[in-house]
């Protein structure tokens, strides 16, 4: 798949580092973080994804009420809020969901990007949700996109 002509900057929380992530069939994965100390004992390894999603002709508000219905089509899924983001322009999602043992709370931000829809997903479990929300909430108000006709990858979580 081609490479986005987007860049997107996002400071991460301190201690987290870029992992690798391949593309999926419906878009493209622009950034990946987690923490770069994790032992498997501590169960959930906590993320943030930014992705580009298939262009489409639709608005921003059927585009949230898609990605709502995927979650709900999963099974097991529940949409705990949906709200938007910052304004009209962007929407958030709270989804919750067992994952072995744990709880898992997945927030999704969606906005925008010409005809693409921009998200970016923050993964946590339920028991350190109120921990570590607050840390992915200041990294995503960091987000910046800028269209360009290259990619740049620098060290402090931008791609």
């Amino acid at each position: 798949m081609p490479t986005p002509d987007l860049t997107v900057h996002l400071q991460p929380p301190d201690g987290w580092v870029p992992i690798p992530q391949e593309p999926d069939d419906e878009g493209t994965v622009l950034l990946a973080l987690a923490p770069g100390e994790w032992s498997e004992e501590l169960g959930l390894r906590p993320s943030i994804v930014v992705g580009l999603g298939a262009p489409t002709e639709g608005s921003i508000r059927s585009v949230a009420t898609e990605t709502a219905a995927t979650f709900v089509a999963l099974g097991g899924h529940r949409v705990v809020s949906w709200d938007l983001w910052t304004d009209e322009d962007g929407r958030r999602l709270l989804v919750t969901y067992p994952a072995g043992d744990a709880l898992v709370c997945a927030t999704t931000w969606l906005r925008l990007e010409g005809a693409r829809p921009l998200s970016v997903t923050a993964t946590v479990d339920a028991d350190r949700y109120l921990r570590v929300m607050p840390l992915i909430n200041a990294a995503v108000d960091t987000l910046q996109v800028d269209s360009s006709d290259t990619r740049d990858t620098t060290e402090d979580g931008d791609a």
